[in-house]
């Protein structure tokens, strides 16, 4: 799990919305109440990622 948590207004909808890295196998998920989970190596994931969720 990532120290940092999505602020309340920027939550998605949704548990493990997707944020992903294609370029180096590190992906993030976002879940409702904000906590973040890493899956991967994240010292490979010098990447820019994007990602897009509906929030309230």
């Amino acid at each position: 799990m990532a120290n940092e948590t999505i602020p309340e207004t920027f939550r998605p909808f949704a548990d493990q919305s997707i944020i992903a890295f294609p370029s180096c196998g590190f992906s993030l998920l976002v879940m409702r109440d904000g906590k973040v989970q890493m899956l991967g190596d994240p010292k490979s994931a010098y990447s820019t990622a994007h990602g897009c969720w509906m929030t309230e």
